[in-house]
């Protein structure tokens, strides 16, 4: 199948996104009967599977599928290969599953991505010596592998708001600057929607008694103990354009170190406690940072557990 150039850059960009955004490369899939190069479990890596995969990375690199060029990386694309299996093997064994589902959506985009069909992309693969089925192994591993990272560490993967805010200071003006935001206590006096006119004075008495007697947000739980059904919610780093007109309202005409007025909204009377007023990166600053930062921690959680697994493993190199 021809390619225009156009569609030699789109098919190399959609495959270089695609493979470099994961830790993982793709699985050995056309282990015909050629030259055994390493075993991993029971699992072998023939000659056959090695020339699919450096053509298909040839493609990646934009680069000719020439003998002399995969001569160059045929060792790092053994070890490429090696690696999948100890990852896809880890997490076969820890009960990690990939929906085919999933897999064919991923070769829809990457397809749509270099403007194909995946038919044409099929045949694409398949004049330059590689295979859709290397594609479809490195979709299912890595959605394999990171599974397994998630659930492995997802739990040791949180970053402190003070590493958030240090990250999103570094991005300068990218996403437009600073802004207020507050942390606050959200405080809902209950009462039920259909409460009659005396229920409804006494939540607001309630209200005024709260205000009155608030001396700080770390004790708003024990004053409100004994008003009966009362919400308190932590919001912490709480634009004003995360609240509704009305909150707002009672947010910006709040001191800090004290408690705002109330309202009556539908099962409650609403008020808020006023903890901390600062000046910090803006939402989406802070939003990209803390991705950045979890990206980069899941990254070494993967790179370190992998050089565990692989010393585990049954590797052997014919």
């Amino acid at each position: 199948m021809q390619l225009m150039v156009s569609s030699k850059k789109n098919i190399f960009f959609a495959f270089f996104i695609l493979l470099f955004a994961q830790i993982i490369m793709i699985a050995p899939v056309l282990a015909a009967d050629s030259k055994i190069l390493a075993t991993v479990g029971n699992v072998n890596i023939t000659e056959d599977d090695v020339k699919v995969r450096s053509n298909f990375l040839l493609i990646v690199k934009n680069k000719s599928a020439s003998a002399s060029n995969r001569a160059n990386i045929k060792n790092s694309t053994i070890k490429e290969l090696v690696n999948e299996q100890v990852q896809l093997q880890a997490a076969t064994r820890n009960g990690i599953t990939v929906d085919e589902t999933d897999v064919n959506k991923r070769i829809k985009t990457i397809a749509k991505g270099a403007k194909m069909t995946v038919a044409q992309l099929t045949s694409f693969l398949k004049s330059k010596g590689s295979h859709i089925d290397s594609m479809r192994g490195l979709q299912k591993a890595g959605i394999a592998w990171r599974g397994l990272i998630r659930s492995k560490f997802g739990s040791s993967a949180q970053i402190s708001e003070k590493l958030i805010d240090e990250e999103a200071a570094k991005l300068g003006k990218k996403f437009g600057g600073e802004q207020t935001v507050y942390d606050l206590r959200h405080i809902v006096l209950k009462m039920p929607s259909n409460a009659n006119k005396t229920k409804r004075k006494q939540r607001l008495a309630d209200a005024k008694t709260v205000r009155a007697n608030f001396s700080k947000c770390s004790r708003i739980r024990t004053l409100t103990s004994s008003l009966g059904r009362v919400k308190v919610v932590t919001m912490r780093n709480v634009s004003l354009s995360n609240l509704s007109a009305g909150q707002r309202k009672l947010v910006i005409n709040t001191r800090v170190g004290s408690v705002s007025g109330a309202r009556t909204i539908k099962g409650g009377v609403e008020m808020y406690a006023v903890c901390k007023k600062t000046t910090a990166r803006n939402d989406k600053a802070r939003q990209f940072a803390e991705s950045k930062l979890v990206q980069k921690k899941f990254e070494k959680f993967a790179t370190d557990y992998l050089i565990q697994l692989t010393a585990e493993a049954n590797v052997k190199y014919k």
